[in-house]
């Protein structure tokens, strides 16, 4: 998961420099605001890219901060630990990793992985909201934006048609990744829960305990 959140870290700088670099090309660029589809204020073009910049780097502080979360749980087991003669330490070593969890409260210390999934679908639903304005935006009824071709396809029934169809892309995938934060948190609550009782109870017995959904 570190490796995955490093990646991400990374293409949010990218996107961070692209919104900085167009607000920059852009500045004096006046458009209407919109609340309800209902104009509401005159804005810069550069404030609707700068705002989006602002939310990127609250998630990639949140994320910056878990991937450096440089704990090793091996050695936690289910409950208390583990008697047999393992190296902790040099094991940390070997994966740098710099701190070693206490043992006693790793199986339900979920709080790590929440943030996590939190601070990535908060950040899916702000990249949504931006490419449902592109798509707006681009459209003949507002005429705000033309995209480069690179970012849109086209049409063999109707060529007039400039579909932007890496925001539509980007809009759509919002609907089918993008899950409650709670949602997993009750996943791994009974996990924790399995856990235990696996642990306390007969081993080798499967759980009737289903995930909670």
């Amino acid at each position: 998961m570190r490796g995955q959140t490093l990646a991400v870290l990374g293409c949010i700088a990218d996107l961070q420099r692209a919104l900085v670099e167009t607000a920059e090309r852009y500045p004096d660029v006046i458009m209407p605001g919109y609340t309800h589809l209902q104009r509401a204020q005159p804005i810069l073009f550069a404030l609707t890219l700068l705002a989006l910049f602002l939310h990127a780097r609250t998630r990639l502080l949140t994320l910056g901060r878990l991937a450096h979360a440089d704990i090793m749980p091996l050695g936690a087991g289910a409950l208390a630990g583990t008697t047999f003669p393992i190296d902790r330490e040099s094991v940390a070593e070997e994966l740098h990793r710099r701190r070693l969890t206490r043992t006693a409260s790793m199986p339900s210390a979920t709080a790590t992985t929440s943030w996590n999934s939190s601070a990535a679908s908060i950040l899916m639903v702000h990249l949504s909201r931006l490419s449902e304005e592109i798509i707006l935006w681009c459209s003949r009824e507002f005429s705000f934006i033309e995209l480069d071709d690179a970012h849109c396809t086209g049409s063999s029934m109707m060529p007039q048609k400039k579909n932007p169809d890496v925001s539509g892309t980007r809009a759509r995938q919002d609907g089918t990744r993008h899950r409650p934060p709670h949602g997993d948190a009750h996943d791994r609550q009974g996990v924790a829960a399995r856990l235990q009782q696996g642990s306390a109870g007969r081993q080798g017995e499967a759980c009737s305990t289903p995930l909670t959904r």
